[in-house]
């Protein structure tokens, strides 16, 4: 990568994202989650719906449903709330179909409860990047590259995974944690994209 460039940071909280066979059990048959808000990935919104989830240590009430369904159930979590929860998820990429060897936990909502046998994963960091602005920032798709964080806490994120994609924002995500420890706090906030590794 040539020029560094200035990359906007998106904070992803903890949140769920339901296979429609869960939502039916969890809402009812038939159930419509409403749009709280659109998100940055194309056709992903966060629901007005939350759920519960539990494990024997501890519960954590409140997580927002991210829509629209997909094939597998998947929760996503910060190392944080792992630690509450007393489980040790990998990190993986958000959309990965990979769950093997992932922990379960129990979810529960206004009409039922499931228990998962595994899909709990920790997020990896990563950029998502348009093919138009890859090109022109010289960035590649599956590479990593260092993201610098200024301020009064500041520091420099390594193996950030870059994502190029269609249609999508140029956007930093990064979870609660790795907010709190770079003390990044609402919108805008932003990042410098340093170099590939």
């Amino acid at each position: 990568m040539g020029n560094e460039v200035s990359v906007p940071i998106e904070v992803s909280a903890r949140h769920i994202q339901l296979s429609y066979d869960d939502t039916v059990k969890l809402f009812g048959k038939g159930y419509k989650f409403s749009k709280l808000r659109s998100l940055s990935e194309e056709k992903r919104y966060a629901c007005n719906e939350t759920v519960s989830i539990t494990t024997p240590k501890r519960s954590l009430e409140d997580v927002r449903i991210i829509g629209p369904t997909v094939d597998q159930t998947r929760v996503e979590l910060s190392r944080s709330d792992a630690v509450q929860l007393g489980i040790n998820p990998p990190i993986r990429m958000s959309k990965s179909i990979d769950l093997q060897g992932t922990p379960g936990l129990r979810v529960v909502g206004p009409q039922g409860s499931i228990l998962l046998k595994q899909g709990v994963i920790i997020p990896k960091r990563h950029i998502h990047v348009d093919p138009s602005d890859a090109l022109k920032f010289h960035l590649r798709d599956g590479n990593n590259v260092r993201v610098k964080i200024e301020g009064i806490r500041a520091l420099v994120f390594d193996q950030v995974l870059i994502l190029v994609e269609e249609n999508m924002p140029f956007v930093l995500h990064l979870d609660v944690d790795e907010a709190n420890a770079a003390a990044v706090y609402g919108s805008p906030s932003y990042g410098t994209v340093l170099a590939e590794k």
